[in-house]
């Protein structure tokens, strides 16, 4: 069962596929919520146990009680959002969990009721064999989040949110885009997945919770084209591609609405 999101999911979809062909895995793909007559059940992890998109325990619960076994590949999780724990807790025996990275890993462990049921692997992405997209690449490319698991940074004035404009279905998209550039700056976990297996350098900066740097430990860390950048890095891309007059006309307009300020201050510091 695939995630329905974006072609970052899709990308996940497409290294599932790889390794369930490589271990010689017979599979049929189900659509929730349809019901198959196998006795294990495949569910697609990814980035749905968190605060922002939070429908992966409802998934897992649900068909838990469909099936023999459950297992979900791959995924990282935001234990400090209440309804998360909860389902963690509650975890029913015949669930198996991957997680992609240490920081869930061993929340995990102190959650689940049985501890042999969570496991650590690399995200599924990283099993895409991306040989024929391989090329040398020039420019750079921002793909910075517009969804609401942004941490609501001003953007540069070319900003192309690639992982939000295609589907699950398009597996490929990612790819198809990245190899044409040298350099990724990113908040997108996939895309940052995406530019590292292809070879690219790639920035990566923080996002809403753990996930991006806690994958970058487990995954990242000694592919020497990737690394860490804070947000003095982010603000010297933000001043070099900052688009003055568009901000100057939102500063107007800002100004005007309630709640806003905290967003009108941070462009007025960035037109100085």
């Amino acid at each position: 069962m695939i995630n329905p999101g974006n072609c970052g999911d899709g990308l996940i979809d497409r290294g599932i596929d790889t390794l369930l062909a490589r271990c010689g895995i017979a599979f049929t793909l189900l659509d929730a919520p349809e019901i198959g007559t196998a006795g294990t059940l495949l569910i697609s992890g990814a980035g749905t146990f968190n605060r922002a998109w939070s429908y992966g325990a409802d998934r897992v619960k649900f068909y838990a009680g469909k099936y023999e076994t459950v297992c979900v590949t791959p995924a990282s999780f935001e234990t400090s959002y209440p309804p998360i724990r909860k389902f963690l807790r509650e975890l029913p025996d015949n669930v198996t969990i991957f997680c992609r990275e240490n920081v869930s890993f061993k929340a995990l462990n102190t959650l689940v009721p049985k501890r042999e049921n969570v496991h650590l692997d690399h995200d599924a992405a990283f099993h895409n064999d991306v040989t024929p997209w391989k090329m040398e690449g020039h420019g750079e490319i921002n793909c910075f989040r517009t969804d609401k698991e942004t941490v609501g940074r001003l953007l540069p004035s070319k900003n192309y949110d690639i992982s939000g404009m295609g589907r699950e279905t398009q597996k490929t998209l990612l790819l198809d885009i990245l190899k044409n550039f040298k350099t990724v700056n990113t908040d997108r976990l996939h895309v940052a997945i995406a530019g590292a297996i292809l070879g690219k350098n790639v920035r990566m900066f923080a996002s809403s919770y753990h996930k991006l740097f806690s994958v970058y430990e487990y995954s990242l860390k000694e592919n020497p084209n990737v690394e860490i950048c804070s947000e003095e890095d982010y603000q010297r891309i933000l001043e070099a591609q900052f688009d003055r007059h568009k901000y100057k006309r939102y500063l107007v307009t800002l100004q005007r609405v309630p709640g806003a300020m905290p967003l009108a201050r941070a462009i007025k510091r960035a037109l100085g």
